[in-house]
């Protein structure tokens, strides 16, 4: 559960990052469904689904989307990954959908003007 409290600060922050969630395993597999990982945007983790390969390729996935509000859902085939493991997992992939910052200065009749575009555009 921790992991979903990384992922819930980070996007409260307003920082970009994915939440990836093994949502089924099957045979031999490093983590069982429920596993979560939070990968932010310098690459970095917190939390683990198995580690090597498949936490490669999940950061790999989860780096694409990063800036987005996409998700992806990931069948991996442990074993065409090279993983010893030889299980299937599926991942579900929910980026934070975090967006981008709008900053006026200035209080003045143009600043003023260009707050209400900025709130009309979604900042």
């Amino acid at each position: 559960m921790d992991e979903l409290k990384e992922f819930l600060s980070l996007k409260t922050q307003n920082k970009a990052c994915v939440l990836a969630t093994v949502v089924r395993a099957l045979g031999s597999t490093p983590r069982e469904a429920g596993a979560k990982m939070v990968v932010r945007a310098d690459s970095t983790i917190y939390g683990t689904i198995g580690g090597g390969a498949i936490e490669q390729l999940v950061v790999s996935h989860a780096l694409k989307i990063i800036n987005t509000a996409e998700t992806e859902y990931l069948h991996c085939d442990l074993s065409e990954l090279g993983m010893s493991c030889g299980g299937e997992m599926d991942i579900f992939l929910q980026a934070s959908g975090c967006q981008p910052m709008l900053y006026i200065f200035g209080a003045g009749h143009i600043g003023s003007f260009l707050s209400g575009i900025g709130k009309k555009l979604g900042f």
